[in-house]
């Protein structure tokens, strides 16, 4: 299997949040922009630097990753492998009740 196969039948990014247990959501195509870029703030790097304006749409919500790669004439796979790519943002620091580290 080629490694952007492999990434995308993996299913995972380095981005991730914890949902539903689920400490990396899974990276599908039928994933929302903007369910993306709330999982994976830095993804937005990748968008920005194909000069897509799908940052701060208001259809982010609405349009899936394969939508926004359909749209800008993208091949799937290979911006799938672009997004898996993103490195995971560090865990926020630990703060007590005040909100001081």
């Amino acid at each position: 299997m080629s490694p952007i196969k492999e990434t995308i039948a993996g299913g995972r990014y380095g981005c991730g949040v914890e949902t539903a247990g689920s400490a990396t959501p899974e990276l599908s195509a039928d994933l929302s922009v903007g369910g993306f870029l709330r999982a994976c703030p830095a993804g937005a790097g990748v968008f920005l630097a194909h000069r897509m304006a799908c940052v701060g749409c208001p259809l982010a919500e609405f349009e899936t990753l394969a939508d926004a790669a359909r749209e800008y004439h993208l091949s799937l796979a290979d911006f799938l492998a672009e997004l898996a790519a993103v490195p995971a943002a560090p865990p926020p620091a630990a703060t007590d009740s005040s909100g001081r580290q």
